[in-house]
């Protein structure tokens, strides 16, 4: 039994939404959390940084939702998600979706550094 592409978009688009709400819930009780400590010290912004960051990250994907078709010498991008007949929100988002992906990347190596210095 095949998948049909219209089942995929659907699957795609309830598990991005469900993450969206999942996210939004653990980052806020992980502010709560770092806000109320007393042992991170300078850390506590990089976790600050993290929640603002995948927050983001997890909002503006639900927004552009984009699913990819793989041709024969490209690769295809068109948004599904609810918000994506809106012509210009959604390549905003797309965009900040990318520069959050970057900027999670920046953190996870500032983590690094900040730890093993």
């Amino acid at each position: 039994n095949m998948i049909s592409t219209a089942d995929q978009v659907r699957i795609h688009a309830n598990l991005s939404y469900t993450f969206l709400g999942l996210s939004l819930a653990l980052n806020s009780m992980v502010f709560v959390l770092i806000r109320k400590s007393e042992k991170l010290d300078s850390f506590r912004y990089v976790f600050f940084a993290y929640c603002v960051t995948d927050t983001l990250f997890a909002s503006v994907h639900a927004i552009s939702l984009m699913y990819w078709a793989h041709l024969p010498k490209s690769v295809v991008f068109f948004p599904t998600g609810a918000l994506g007949y809106l012509p210009l929100l959604t390549p905003i988002a797309f965009q900040l979706q990318s520069l959050a992906y970057v900027f999670v990347m920046c953190l996870v190596c500032s983590t690094y550094l900040h730890r093993y210095r």
